[in-house]
């Protein structure tokens, strides 16, 4: 196992495999670290063969440039991904953090490399979650990979951290529960034109609900893939001890009010036409607890903000307890959530392992930082 105080020089690997938007702020919290090395950088498209310096210098504030001069791991370049199974034999990161795309049958070619190379992966694919339900066969061959090569394959992000971790901390606090409800927002154009697409943005209301134009809309027991409250629902199921019977979902497009620009997309959205999409995730439990997850993704039209909010119903105590988020920071929080999650990538049992089966997320602990936060007093 490694191990790493503020103390000690003993650093935690990580390879940065993909290199959007998320795994370029995961860089710069993981440039604050003491206990964190950044061994690699794969990209699939972009800025390959330069330096991580060079790309981070893009947009950062003079207070992030100062403390990224000062950092050694600035050198390492950026690679192409065709050359990802190469660059992890040759760097040995402990742990790969996995930004890419959202399902894990878009994944799998960079889990198999992951694994095949030995190296422990966290993603923030929101359907690795809990995919077992929503991708089963796929699931148990990713599984039994990991299993073989002797590392853990995890999801986390802003689900994991915002919605299911905190939500199984309430939970402790009721003695009976009867219903579990809550949901979140958030905006499409902050995570690229892939996962707007995947949302529908940019469709008209038919393609929306046209399964042979792709359209998300289409529900069925088959369809795939699931919605972010989909596998987040079974989640809570199997963290709070029920017995799963099904899960429905019911989807509808969320429509432009006046024209928008998608940044995602690259074009405006006139009025009427698809800015995401809504769901409604009901699952039904053999215990009689119910649980209702709601996520709406879209681009914003002005005024719109994020939010997430869950709460238990009836039971013990009968008030219930539940907690809201106006406004939360959720692309940071999706980093932050997968960083608290990569030590235990190394402790974790081997295969495909939800973070219901894990203990809470790494929490906060200042003398792993390097400095004081960016912008603050040294």
């Amino acid at each position: 196992m490694v191990e790493a105080t503020a103390e000690t020089t003993v650093l935690l690997r990580v390879a940065l495999y993909g290199f959007g938007n998320q795994n370029k702020e995961m860089a710069k919290l993981l440039l604050e670290r003491r206990d964190v090395e950044i061994v690699a950088v794969i990209s699939n498209q972009s800025n390959v063969g330069r330096t991580l310096g060079e790309v981070l210098d893009e947009g950062s504030t003079e207070d992030q440039l100062e403390l990224l001069h000062n950092s050694t791991e600035l050198q390492v370049k950026v690679t192409r991904g065709a050359d990802a199974a190469q660059i992890l034999n040759e760097t040995r990161p402990h742990v790969a953090l996995l930004s890419t795309f959202s399902t894990i049958v878009d994944i799998e070619p960079h889990l198999r490399v992951c694994a095949e190379a030995g190296v422990n992966v966290v993603t923030i694919a929101e359907e690795l979650l809990f995919s077992w339900t929503s991708a089963p066969a796929k699931t148990k061959e990713m599984d039994l990979l990991f299993k073989q090569k002797n590392v853990s394959l995890i999801g986390s992000g802003f689900i994991d951290g915002a919605c299911c971790d905190l939500t199984r901390t309430m939970a402790a606090m009721m003695h009976r529960v009867e219903k579990l409800e809550g949901g979140l927002q958030y905006n499409v154009d902050h995570y690229g034109k892939v996962l707007a697409i995947a949302h529908g943005v940019g469709l008209g209301e038919e393609e929306f609900f046209d399964a042979g134009a792709g359209g998300p809309g289409v529900v069925s027991a088959s369809a795939y893939p699931k919605s972010y409250v989909y596998n987040s629902n079974e989640w809570f199921a199997a963290a709070l001890g029920l017995t799963l019977v099904k899960t429905e979902e019911v989807r509808s497009p969320t429509k432009a009010k006046v024209e928008v620009f998608s940044e995602a997309i690259g074009r405006a959205i006139p009025a009427g036409q698809c800015t995401g999409m809504a769901v409604t995730a009901t699952t039904f439990t053999e215990e009689g607890v119910v649980i209702v997850g709601k996520q709406v993704g879209k681009c914003y039209e002005a005024g719109e903000e994020d939010w997430n909010a869950w709460r238990f119903e009836g039971g013990n105590p009968s008030a219930g307890i539940g907690f809201s988020m106006t406004a939360p920071p959720t692309p940071a929080m999706t980093n932050m959530a997968t960083i608290g999650r990569m030590w235990q990538a190394l402790e974790a049992p081997t295969g495909y392992v939800t973070t219901d089966r894990l203990p809470s997320m790494a929490g906060y602990d200042h003398k792993k930082l390097r400095r004081g936060p960016v912008g603050g007093h040294r």
